[in-house]
């Protein structure tokens, strides 16, 4: 259970870092260009996409085809 609670806060770390990245909303930037400082910090690929993924269901941004992404909202 203790796993899971760290697991959780480091997941939740990667978000912030992820929010961070993030321009303004209603600005579309490049996943690539969102994940490279990410990777340089430490953060492995899955974790981006785990992050990537419940911005998504938040609502806070949207995919896009291209590698992109949207911002619907700035939640930092």
């Amino acid at each position: 259970m203790e796993e899971d609670f760290r697991r959780q806060k480091y997941q939740d770390l990667v978000e912030r870092k992820l929010l961070e990245q993030l321009p303004g909303p209603g600005q579309v930037q490049s996943l690539c260009d969102l994940g490279q400082p990410l990777m340089k910090m430490g953060f492995t690929e899955t974790e981006i996409v785990r992050a990537l993924v419940a911005l998504t269901h938040a609502r806070t941004i949207q995919l896009l085809p291209g590698r992109q992404l949207r911002v619907l909202k700035h939640s930092v």
